[in-house]
């Protein structure tokens, strides 16, 4: 999913700098994926189903 949402940005940000928008651009260093982190932490830390854990291992996989 991670490796999807970012395939998906990075094309969205190329798009935009074809179309003329923006000057290309490093992406990289504003692609914090933290936030998403935390979250899942936060509920595999509560005893979540193993959908989570499934999620986790996918995170860990990309990330």
């Amino acid at each position: 999913m991670l490796h999807q949402a970012y395939d998906s940005t990075l094309t969205l940000k190329d798009t935009i700098v074809d179309l003329g928008y923006t000057n290309d651009y490093d992406i990289e260093p504003h692609y914090n994926t933290d936030i998403y982190k935390k979250a899942l932490d936060s509920i595999l830390a509560e005893g979540s189903d193993d959908i989570y854990k499934s999620l986790e291992d996918h995170f860990n996989e990309f990330e």
